[in-house]
Order: structure tokens, then C-alpha cells, then sequence
């Protein structure tokens, strides 16, 4: 298994091969990342793994870089090493705006970063209303950011195999596995406000805004999977009806399978949620990709043909242009 590789894909189309991107120079788990116009896919954070001399071992150390296929140094530096963050894409697609993560041993942080790289730039994000990792944010059609779920670590450690999830949490600590919601509008207010709670807490899930089918007026959005504590993995979903603000959530269609770690990114056309790889446990690593899509707020998931060529867990997902995933009919 090559956790340094990159894959390109036409999702829902076997029948096109896409030229993969040369492997990253370092192994990067619970990284986040975006597209950056007009030509860059970028990936920020996350836990990179390094050679210790001393021990004679590979060591787990958080990542403050951002780096892009087939550059060994990276493009930018955030101004904090950063684990399990969350990100979205603003300022029409030149900038990631990046929240949250964990330094790996004592603190997880509410701060967050505006990443740049042409030119290179960090500025300062607005903070979290509390301190969060592995977490998600999206963005609603009214301009709205929603940050979903997350936790707080006091400790959090990966094993060598495949960045499995190890966890020694407070339990007195308050939201160390998170039900909140909460939304940001304006960037200049700098105010959360809070949202309703999900059904089930959790962390490490999945989630993206779709529209119905038959109601395009109406958007939803999807949470799934994740975890509740170090063992259990989830396979709820939740979806918050938003009409045109988010009024409440409630439980979809289950996933097929118990998912931590899975990928998500919502399809162009805004309809459909896909889901790629995630694991339950080191013997359980998915190369799947699910599809998820409501009619008539009927929604379902299907799994699609097409797989990816290598089983992967908390990996980065994102729509590239087709001028540069060289995909041609096969």
C-alpha cells in the first residue's frame, strides 16, 4: 500500500482514465485541503510521518505545511501545526480558510487561518466559538458557514499501520465529543451563533449541502458517519433541513456500514453527496465510493461500480478542472 499516492478520477464513469498526480513527499492523515484557482490542490495540515533518530522509528508529528502534488517543500506555512482541522474554500476559490485541529498531545485549538498561495500568504481567521478537531464545516446557499460536530482531545495518537484513531479523553471535559451547530455570516461581525444540536454526537464524520432533486429550493445537509468514542464507529446519517435556514435535524438512511475517516465531496451539479474510502477498524479499509441523493426529501445512498485502486482512510478529497486530471474515454 502507497499512503503517498494520489488517485484522479471521473466519479460515476468507469469508463474514463484519469492521469494520477505524482505522491506526495510525505504521509499526511487527518490533513484537509481544497482546490485553489486557478491551478493549485492544496492540502493543509494534518499528522505527518517522520523519522526519528533517536528512537530509530517512524514518529506521528502535526503538520504546519501546505503542500500540493509533486512539490517536496511546502508552498506555505500555517502559523500553527495543525491535526484533524476543517476547511472550506472562500474568496472565490483563492483562498482556504482552515479551523480548528490539535497539536497531537495537550491542546486543541480555536483559532483558525486564511491560507493563500498566490501569493503565498497566512492571515489570521476569525476563532472558533469553542476549541475543535475533526470537525466539518460547510456553506449554505445564503452565504452562511455551519461548523458541525468535533472534539476536544487531551490526547490523541495514531498507530503505525493506518493512522487508526487511539483516544484518552477527559470525560468531565464538556464537548469532548460534540453535538453543536453553529453558523457565521460575516466575516467582519466575527459573531457564531448557535445552531440546533444534531442528533448524535461525533467526530471524524462526513458532510456537505445538497439540493433535492424535485425541491432545488430546498438544501440539505448531509453528516454521516464518524465516531462516538474510541470503538465505535457510526453508520447514521443526519440531515438538517434548511429552508432557508437551518431549522432542525433529523435521521436519514443508515450508511450500509459502520464508516470513520470517509471523504466527502458534493458532486457540481450540487445534487449528490459522494462518499470515497474511510475504515471501521485496521482490518476494515473501504476502497468504496457511495452516492447520496434525496427526492422529494426521500433520500438514499447507492454504491457505485466503481471503486477506488487503493483502500484509503482520512484522506483529502476535492474537484479538480478537467485541464489538469488528464481524463480521456478509455
Amino acid at each position: 500500500m502507497n499512503l503517498l499516492s494520489t488517485e484522479v478520477i471521473h466519479p460515476g464513469d468507469s469508463f474514463f482514465k484519469c492521469q494520477d498526480f505524482q505522491d506526495f513527499p510525505t504521509i499526511l492523515a487527518t490533513a484537509t485541503g481544497g482546490f485553489l484557482e486557478p491551478n493549485t490542490p492544496l492540502i493543509c495540515g494534518g499528522l505527518r510521518r517522520d523519522w526519528n533518530d533517536i528512537h530509530m522509528s517512524l514518529v506521528n508529528v502535526p503538520e504546519a505545511g501546505c503542500y500540493t502534488p509533486g512539490q517536496v517543500a511546502p508552498v506555505v506555512n500555517m502559523s500553527l501545526a495543525r491535526m484533524g482541522p476543517a476547511s472550506i474554500v472562500i474568496d472565490n476559490g483563492k483562498s482556504l480558510w482552515v479551523t480548528g485541529g490539535s497539536d497531537q498531545l495537550h491542546s486543541t485549538f480555536s483559532s483558525s487561518e486564511i491560507v493563500q498561495v498566490d501569493p503565498p500568504i497566512v492571515m489570521p481567521g476569525p476563532d472558533l466559538p469553542l476549541e475543535l478537531t475533526l470537525h466539518c464545516i460547510v456553506k449554505l446557499r445564503n452565504g452562511t458557514y455551519l461548523l458541525i460536530g468535533g472534539c476536544k482531545l487531551v490526547y490523541l495518537c495514531f498507530a503505525v499501520s493506518l493512522a487508526h484513531l487511539c483516544l484518552t479523553v477527559n470525560s468531565q471535559e464538556l464537548g469532548h465529543v460534540s453535538r453543536y451547530t453553529w453558523s457565521y455570516k460575516d466575516f467582519g461581525s466575527k459573531q457564531w451563533t448557535p445552531g440546533p444540536d444534531l442528533v448524535r454526537a461525533r467526530m471524524s464524520h462526513s458532510c456537505g449541502v445538497i439540493q433535492d432533486k424535485y425541491e432545488p429550493e430546498k438544501s440539505i445537509v448531509v453528516v454521516t458517519g464518524g465516531l462516538l468514542d474510541p470503538k465505535t464507529g457510526m453508520d447514521t446519517t443526519e440531515l438538517g433541513i434548511v429552508d432557508p435556514t437551518l431549522d432542525y435535524w433529523k435521521l436519514g438512511p443508515a450508511f450500509p456500514v459502520e464508516i470513520d475517516g470517509a471523504s466527502g465531496i458534493v458532486s457540481l451539479d450540487g445534487l449528490t453527496f459522494l462518499l470515497f474510502g474511510g475504515f471501521k477498524d485496521l482490518s476494515n479499509v473501504y476502497n468504496t465510493i457511495f452516492s447520496f441523493e434525496c427526492i422529494n426529501e426521500q433520500c438514499h445512498w447507492t454504491k457505485l461500480d466503481q471503486e477506488l485502486k487503493q483502500a484509503r482512510a482520512r484522506a483529502v478529497a476535492m474537484w479538480i478542472p478537467n485541464r489538469l486530471g488528464s481524463c480521456e474515454k478509455r
